[in-house]
């Protein structure tokens, strides 16, 4: 009944609602408002309706939106069917893909302190198209792994080379350490993504933007497991679902180039 995967779920929930406590008990809200809750949501629809209707004014924003409705899909994307893709290629199994993660998330804690220091370096779009560039490349060579090849035309040996029952042979070591690096830019591009968007929204209508800039984020959630699954159906193959996510990062990528790092302005009613 597989009891033991189903109940991930319900945890997961459980974690957040208490992990949620302290952010509901203890961080104010930065402006107070006596607006009872129904005109307070009258008239924040009433504002976004507004934005979107002068979105040729906001085109710079409406562009970067855009943009990141792809580069965005592509790569969570790959961080979603990386475990799909390493299991059926590699085998492995569900304590594999556990550690998979652990490492993962602590690659991402790294990539999103560095990710800062290079975003106050080079600017935050600057540092957004290397994050993209570079996970591009990465889940190149990740689609590239076979067990008993890597970067598509080197053969290697599929005998262990250390005693650990995982991630023993160069295939798999070698997928592993690529993962890291591209949890490092994934999350170097997502908080540089959020930068950029403080830089070029007004910041008067910073809560109006930023709205959009989440239902961006999730309006087309369904594109990258529709694509990953329709290729993988019509060509028969793991490998090439997992690369056509190449494809929303290209064109996010292609369409950053239009985004300028410059601030709005409010829109004259």
């Amino acid at each position: 009944m597989h009891e033991h995967d189903r109940i991930v779920g319900p945890l997961g929930g459980l974690w957040l609602l208490l992990a949620s406590i302290p952010l509901f008990l203890f961080t104010p809200d930065g402006i107070a408002s006596d607006n009872p809750l129904l005109a307070s949501v009258r008239q924040g629809l009433k504002d976004v309706v507004n934005t979107v209707k002068q979105l040729k004014h906001y085109s710079n924003i409406a562009t970067y939106l855009l943009a990141r409705m792809f580069f965005n899909d592509g790569m969570a994307g790959v961080l979603v069917f990386n475990g799909v893709y390493a299991s059926g290629t590699f085998g492995w199994d569900t304590i594999g893909l556990l550690l998979l993660g652990i490492f993962t998330s602590t690659s991402a804690m790294v990539g999103a302190y560095l990710g800062g220091l290079v975003d106050d370096k080079l600017g935050s779009i600057k540092t957004l198209k290397i994050a993209i560039g570079m996970t591009t490349l990465i889940l190149i060579g990740l689609v590239s792994m076979q067990p008993d090849s890597i970067f598509f035309v080197i053969p290697v040996s599929t005998e262990p080379v250390w005693s650990s029952p995982y991630f023993n042979t160069i295939a798999e070591i070698i997928y592993l350490l690529m993962f890291q690096v591209f949890a490092l830019f994934f999350v170097t591009g997502l908080s540089a993504s959020r930068t950029l968007m403080a830089k070029i929204s007004p910041p008067e209508m910073a809560t109006q933007f930023f709205a959009l800039y989440s239902l961006s984020g999730t309006v087309t959630a369904f594109l990258a497991p529709l694509l990953v699954g329709t290729t993988t159906a019509f060509f028969q193959s793991q490998r090439a679902g997992f690369a056509s996510l190449i494809l929303l990062m290209v064109i996010g990528a292609v369409m950053l180039f239009l985004v300028k790092e410059e601030r709005s302005t409010v829109a004259p009613d």
